[in-house]
């Protein structure tokens, strides 16, 4: 039996430390300025002013939390992938599913026709092809999974 790689991107949310030094007259001046900080980008900071240094980070692992889907602009925040980071493509992710599946649903009339062997023509048009439509997606449906991966691979690449 052969063996395949995937992997899952999961975007999060994590803190950061920065440890930086501030040169001043006093602590107090040095306190003053690295307060106002606080708002802004700390790399910009060192470039801007003299006097600040970044001396070294770490990423705060502990602090992890999973994006959720709201928090990121209703954009998916798990997505799979088959094959290697260089080589990878996607086939799912937490918004709409298995890519076969959305693929199918934004598939155009004439595909419909070549994978199915159905004819739009044979349909009363009447109704917007929704007869046609729902006569594919019915076709669709009747495929195995593993058939839906394999005409999908054919057509979708």
């Amino acid at each position: 039996m052969a063996c395949y790689k995937f992997y899952q991107d999961k975007k999060c949310t994590v803190w950061e430390r920065t440890f930086f030094t501030v040169e001043a007259d006093s602590e107090e001046a040095a306190i003053r300025c690295a307060g106002q900080l606080g708002k802004g980008d700390l790399y910009a900071a060192e470039m801007q002013q003299e006097g600040i240094a970044i001396d070294e980070s770490e990423t705060l692992y502990d602090s992890m939390e999973e994006l959720s889907v709201n928090d990121n602009g209703d954009q998916p925040t798990v997505e799979i992938f088959a094959g290697t980071p260089r080589k990878g493509h996607l086939i799912a992710e937490n918004i709409t599913g298995p890519q076969w599946r959305t693929w199918w649903r934004q598939t155009d009339f004439l595909t419909m026709e070549r994978i199915t062997g159905l004819r739009q023509s044979n349909y009363d048009p009447v109704d917007e092809s929704q007869a046609f439509v729902d006569a594919c997606e019915a076709w669709w449906s009747g495929q195995s999974e593993e058939d839906q991966i394999r005409i999908w691979k054919e057509y979708a690449e």
